[in-house]
């Protein structure tokens, strides 16, 4: 077995948008998103979602930051990051993965069908769509990372809070996470 030397992180959030409200209504979790990092500053946070923050409908592939973007606009995001363990191939697969959807970002619209299909146990997949736990669900599945045994169309963003050996990092509020990460290069 080869040895486990690189570290992804798994973030989960609420922002309190219309349709984050909407998520944590029907499935009754505290979170409704979910992104996939390669590194613990997220230089290199992904996901789906808002392209512009004011703009509920201009959805797709996006890179997350922090001080901008959605995440400035919804100062009060709450979140819950994890750690999880990968080998080097597992590492290589997933950013490969990440880049070829950020080499053709343009392609990639928001699945705003497919967010019923967890409801109603139905996979409302659509070819270049993807939701925020789609996306990730895909990513791990494709980087040999971890299988939910079911269509990717059907995984809820709290899902990924059962993945075995995830170690949690940080939960708060997502403005305080620098503050937290200077906190971890002062110990």
């Amino acid at each position: 077995m080869e040895d486990k030397n690189k570290r992804i992180y798994i973030m989960l959030s609420f922002t309190g948008t219309i349709l984050s409200r909407i998520v944590k209504v029907v499935t009754l979790r505290e979170y409704s998103h979910v992104s996939v990092a390669l590194d613990l500053e997220f230089n290199s946070l992904y996901s789906f979602g808002r392209i512009n923050p004011r703009n509920p409908f201009s959805g797709g592939f996006v890179k997350e930051e922090i001080d901008s973007g959605t995440y400035k606009v919804f100062k009060n995001t709450v979140c819950k990051v994890y750690s999880l363990d990968v080998t080097e191939v597992q590492y290589s697969k997933l950013k490969a993965f990440i880049d070829d959807f950020y080499k053709d970002k343009e392609r990639y619209g928001f699945n705003v069908i497919g967010l019923f299909g967890p409801m109603i146990n139905i996979p409302l997949n659509r070819q270049h769509h993807y939701f925020c736990s789609q996306f990730v669900g895909k990513a791990l599945l494709k980087s040999d990372i971890y299988d939910f045994q079911k269509d990717v169309g059907l995984i809820k963003p709290i899902e990924f809070a059962t993945i075995p050996n995830l170690k949690v990092v940080y939960e708060g509020k997502l403005q305080d996470y620098p503050n937290f990460l200077k906190t971890l290069k002062n110990d």
